[in-house]
């Protein structure tokens, strides 16, 4: 891999630079190591700086990687994240929960409830979600929201001939898991209740992929096609003696037309009265 200058962050440095050189093996024979190679410019102050101090740099440069800005408690992240969260503190908060099965103790689940809602939501008041213009609210929706998933949770354990588990592939239990990632295909996890416990494995995954259909992909247009028939144009005739019992007037204003669908112009600027007049007319 060839870096050409010092990029901007710390971070995309160490992330773009640790893509070679991670297929290691037991046999010496079968490693494949990889090459960095930074090409700095003398003439950034920047780029010496590094080249002067680059062993030190390289040694300690997980220490200057930059603080990026998050916002505590985002909606888009408490749907990723919480159902996740509160599964897990539910599970180590009782030991009736703990087990594969225990994801259908219900009893158990109605305990813990208020403890989890209560410390979800003075973490997030710890974190500074409740900023002046929320107030105390944020932490309410958050204890609201956790207290809800409990709530969806307790009715899956109540419906006829309920049986799961915290996650499918878990040894231990019966049934299909309460957590699932969002690509899972299997129908049960369509319903109301299921639905609410989509987790991600971590923050980073992405959704499902969505399809894209490309339209004239790889065609080649002429001038004369793509004029008459990809963005066909609509003449504009000026007002002439038809309308006015006279010769078309000397120097009367054209349009001159544009390609892309744009819309045409005039030529003069001083014909602008008389070309929304005329659209005035073709309206009415």
């Amino acid at each position: 891999m060839v870096v050409l200058n010092q990029p901007k962050t710390a971070a995309e440095y160490i992330q773009a630079t640790s893509r070679v050189g991670r297929q290691l093996d037991k046999d010496p024979a079968r490693n494949k190591p990889g090459l960095v190679l930074v090409l700095l410019n003398p003439n950034r102050p920047r780029d010496r700086s590094h080249y002067e101090l680059f062993p030190f740099w390289h040694q300690t440069f997980y220490r200057h990687v930059e603080a990026t800005s998050c916002t505590p408690f985002a909606s888009r992240a408490l749907d990723r994240g919480l159902p996740g969260v509160v599964v897990a503190m539910a599970r180590h908060l009782h030991p009736a929960l703990t087990p594969p099965s225990g994801a259908m103790a219900a009893e158990a689940l109605q305990q813990v409830q208020d403890t989890i809602a209560e410390t979800i939501s003075q973490r997030c008041i710890d974190a500074g979600a409740a900023d002046e213009e929320l107030g105390e609210h944020q932490p309410q929706l958050v204890a609201a929201q956790a207290r809800s998933l409990l709530q969806e949770w307790w009715k899956l354990t109540q419906a006829r001939e309920a049986t799961f588990q915290y996650w499918t592939h878990e040894p231990g239990g019966k049934g299909g898991g309460l957590l699932h990632t969002p690509l899972d295909e299997d129908p049960r996890y369509c319903s109301e209740g299921y639905k609410h416990f989509r987790t991600n494995w971590s923050l980073r995954d992405v959704e499902p992929a969505v399809p894209i259909r490309l339209v004239n992909f790889g065609r080649q247009f002429d001038d004369e096609e793509e004029r008459s028939d990809a963005y066909p144009q609509v003449p504009f005739t000026p007002q002439h003696s038809a309308d006015r019992g006279g010769p078309p007037e000397p120097g009367a204003a054209a349009l001159r037309p544009r390609r892309h669908g744009r819309p045409a112009r005039l030529c003069r600027g001083d014909r602008w009265p008389r070309l929304l007049e005329h659209q005035g007319q073709q309206r009415s």
